[in-house]
């Protein structure tokens, strides 16, 4: 300060004195904006990615941030990286005191369209001024997340990944057609759900990634959750399909009736990665789709049918555990009919056991379709073992037996046996009808074993083409009627070795012989071996 008064003194200084200011720069905050994938978490360090945190682009001197929350309560919440506010539409964010944050978006929220963003949250430097988070939402298929060891650790189950629901009735009361549910591993089973249109549900136990799968890349700061866990279960009601549906990386387990149930037609089903184990019909498919099924095996006991399959084409394969039904109460193990040409179906090493009803019935109409056991046992306490009629049947090894008590051990017709059938055991006892019927085959059938006895009909019926068919087993009846009758044919062979006994009433009634051989103009009939009782008629 210099005193440039002439009048001097009184008021003039005696000398020129320097007087220096000091003072703050304000603390500016400037507007951020960030990319947020739905329903994913978000996490913005200080320095990256996106830019980093909310600090990186403003002027802060000695300022701090001193509190944060939605747009109008901007300094609700102390900043120290565990303290959560709402953001201004229902988000969660946690602000750490170095601008790096978390935000959690609210269930449901995806681009709007409009200029504004879908979400936002604001902050208060120190001196009062205010920035503005903009969080812009994409526009994505909503990916669900459910895991039922979530506590609540932050807030109430909303679907998303930072709050996840812990069952799946809760997704289903909110989810929409073509959204994706990810099931979390967990020790305990998860209730079904009924399905939407394309949508697709993913367990932990996929070996895949659930970005390959979604077709949707998150934002930087945000991660879909590994997969290659342990396989989630879903019991309870199982699945309920709508149509176009995926399900992998998941078990099924216990269901009160269907592990996978398609009420109505149901386009095409994907399902690889997993297993049906449990109580209940595994599967019911009686509508019209495609199932393309890479399953690791099918367990099913106490249902009133295992499988049961109409309409149904696609591929099907069963690996090392294979099929295994058990204690049916009401129908066949396995019930498939009018598969379309073209469809495979593979079930694996099968054993059906206890069946109260039949064992399996692949009916007629599977014309071109090909249906096919690795190896098959099958015992039935009231119903036949295999019913069969159209198509190719493959059942493989030498193993194979069906025991079949009130019902045919073998009721065949119209179908090829692929490269053959070997049967070590093939029995029926007090069959309400035959025993053992085969009609127009091509291929061939050789059991090695086996007893069919107390049928009320004939026991051993072979008619039209015969292949090669060979049975080695016994052919036993006291009943009224004909031990074995072979009908018309022009072509095939057939060798029957093992022992036969027409006894008490057999062959009585009119017509009737202990053994009939008729209208065969070409091929060959053996009758060999061990020992032959006939009554005389």
């Amino acid at each position: 300060i210099t005193d440039v008064d002439a009048g001097d003194p009184p008021d003039n200084l005696p000398a020129d004195v320097v007087v220096t200011i000091e003072y703050d720069d304000p603390a500016i905050a400037a507007d951020d904006a960030y990319s947020v994938t739905p329903h994913l978490l978000l996490n913005i360090g200080a320095a990256s990615p996106q830019g980093g945190g909310v600090l990186g682009n403003d002027t802060i001197g000695s300022a701090v941030i001193t509190g944060f929350g939605p747009f109008g309560n901007c300094n609700l919440v102390a900043p120290n990286g565990t303290n959560a506010a709402a953001s201004s539409n229902g988000g969660r964010v946690v602000l750490s005191t170095d601008g790096s944050f978390s935000y959690g978006p609210p269930a449901g929220l995806v681009d709007n369209a409009l200029p504004t963003p879908e979400d936002s949250f604001c902050y208060t430097l120190t001196g009062g001024s205010i920035g503005i988070v903009s969080l812009n939402i994409a526009l994505t298929e909503l990916v669900w997340f459910v895991d039922n060891n979530y506590l609540g650790a932050n807030g109430p189950s909303d679907g998303t990944q930072a709050r996840p629901h812990v069952d799946l009735p809760a997704v289903a009361a909110v989810d929409t057609a073509s959204d994706i549910i990810h099931i979390a591993s967990s020790a305990s089973s998860y209730t079904g759900i009924t399905l939407e249109a394309n949508q697709r549900v993913i367990g932990s136990g996929s070996g895949s990634d659930l970005i390959t799968i979604s077709g949707i890349t998150p934002a930087a700061g945000s991660a879909f959750p590994a997969l290659g866990g342990t396989r989630p279960t879903v019991a309870g009601s199982g699945f309920t399909l709508a149509t176009g549906n995926t399900i992998r990386g998941l078990n099924i387990g216990n269901t009160g009736n269907s592990g996978i149930f398609a009420p109505a037609a149901f386009g095409t089903l994907t399902m690889s990665e997993a297993s049906i184990l449990g109580t209940g019909r595994a599967i019911n498919f009686n509508a019209a789709g495609t199932a393309n099924l890479t399953l690791d095996e099918i367990t099913s006991s106490g249902g009133f049918n295992g499988i049961i399959m109409s309409d149904v084409g696609g591929t099907i394969s069963v690996g090392v555990g294979g099929t295994n039904i058990g204690g049916t109460t009401g129908g066949d193990a396995i019930f498939i009919q009018n598969a379309p040409a073209g469809t495979s179906f593979n079930f694996g090493a099968t054993t059906i056991s206890g069946s109260g009803a039949g064992g399996l019935s692949l009916n007629s109409s599977n014309a071109g379709a090909t249906i096919g056991f690795t190896s098959l046992s099958v015992t039935t306490t009231t119903g036949h073992g295999l019913a069969a009629s159209g198509g190719t049947v493959n059942i493989g090894g030498a193993m194979n037996s069906i025991s079949a008590t009130g019902a045919a051990a073998l009721d065949v017709s119209g179908l090829s046996t692929g490269a053959g059938w070997t049967f070590s055991n093939l029995s029926s006892s007090n069959s309400a009808s035959f025993g053992i019927l085969i009609n127009n085959i091509s291929g061939s059938i050789a059991a090695t074993g086996g007893a069919v006895s107390g049928s009320n009909g004939i026991a051993f019926i072979a008619q039209g083409t015969l292949g090669t068919t060979s049975y080695a087993g016994s052919l036993d009846k006291t009943s009224a009627g004909r031990l074995v009758d072979v009908g018309a044919g022009a072509s095939g062979s057939l060798t029957l070795s093992g022992d036969m006994n027409c006894t008490a009433a057999c062959s009585t009634g009119a017509g009737n012989h202990g053994m009939r051989i008729t209208g065969r103009s070409g091929g060959s009939v053996t009758i060999s071996g061990a020992t032959k009782v006939f009554r005389p008629n």
